[in-house]
């Protein structure tokens, strides 16, 4: 339900066209973001060529190449022209292409504002032997004693063996990390020995195979968050946009609330005046007061071109404000947990 305050805000009261413009807006500049922030902030042509790539339109021609400047498609088919020497040149060896996808109905800000090092590739892994080896991979790209971590983005039946790993098979695929996988919203959860080790330091109950049962696992929940900072948000969003990407994901409608990190703002609040964002002083990422379109700006220009940095909301048991204004997010404390 709405609170009177977005009732009351502009987006119920703008026209079709500028919802539709926005529309528009948010998918290329969220597809241009994902590409890469190099090629975007430099503003070089991207030329794709040897490929297989998938135009959509009305004959659904496949064309082997691309080139693109200043965002646009200027040459779509066999031969690009000439070819810039700055140009950014990608050779696709036969590779298809396709436009980016497009989710119209996911947790996203929910899913990537977690604690530790993003474990993504799990989601990917139907084998307890796959997921060992993507673990594996993964600890080569954290460092030592760092967590690693999957929330809610794995399931017992995705595996053939119909079960989660052991203890001991974490263990052997990450003996110098920390591992913690997390299925659903309550558990059941796994860890392995550091784990272990540094959940009971924080006086939290682990069953001897390292495992929390369904319903028990909000206080290893709770150990992980204690030490999150705007930094580890910051980072873990970058890891799940990365992840994003390799997948084809481009453009996404977010429908979970702002959480604890400032600036995950539900695109339906902002732009069409519709649902409540819960924790209001997380969405104001300028810390400006208000909850409006500058705040989604003002994320990617932190987390893509490194312009400023996004102040933390009130603390996550929707504490006191560090910044005095009238936004809170004691209106609604579930939404800051």
């Amino acid at each position: 339900m709405n609170s009177p305050r977005h009732r009351e805000k502009a987006p119920r009261e703008v026209s079709d066209g500028f919802r539709s413009a926005v529309r528009r807006i948010t998918v290329v500049a969220l597809a241009t973001f994902l590409w890469a922030p190099s090629v975007f902030s430099q503003q070089v042509d991207i030329v794709l060529l040897n490929g297989n790539i998938l135009t959509m339109d009305d004959d659904d021609s496949v064309v082997s190449a691309v080139k693109i400047v200043d965002g646009r498609f200027v040459a779509v088919g066999d031969r690009v022209g000439e070819i810039d020497p700055s140009a950014h040149v990608i050779d696709l060896n036969g590779r298809m292409v396709t436009p980016g996808l497009m989710d119209s109905h996911l947790h996203y800000f929910r899913d990537s504002h977690v604690p530790g090092h993003i474990f993504s590739d799990i989601e990917t892994t139907f084998t307890i032997a796959a997921l060992l080896d993507a673990l594996r991979e993964r600890t080569t790209s954290v460092p030592a004693g760092e967590f690693i971590t999957a929330f809610g983005r794995l399931r017992s039946v995705q595996f053939a063996e119909n079960r989660l790993p052991t203890l001991a098979e974490l263990d052997s695929a990450a003996p110098i990390h920390p591992v913690y996988l997390h299925v659903s919203f309550d558990g059941p959860a796994v860890t392995n020995t550091l784990g272990k080790a540094f959940f009971e330091a924080r006086g939290v109950s682990v069953n001897e195979r390292g495992t929390f049962n369904r319903g028990q696992a909000a206080p290893a929940v709770r150990a992980l968050f204690a030490d999150y900072t705007n930094d580890d948000a910051l980072r873990t969003v970058r890891e799940y946009m990365q992840f994003s990407a390799s997948l084809g994901l481009t453009t996404i409608q977010n429908f979970s609330g702002c959480g604890g990190f400032g600036g995950q703002v539900s695109l339906v609040v902002l732009f069409l005046g519709e649902g409540d964002p819960g924790c209001d002083d997380a969405c104001d990422s300028n810390d400006d007061g208000e909850v409006d379109i500058s705040d989604p700006i003002t994320t990617l220009e932190v987390l893509f071109l490194g312009q400023g940095s996004i102040p933390l909301p009130g603390s996550r048991d929707c504490g006191v404000d560090p910044t005095q204004d009238e936004l809170s997010c004691k209106r609604s404390p579930k939404s800051c947990l």
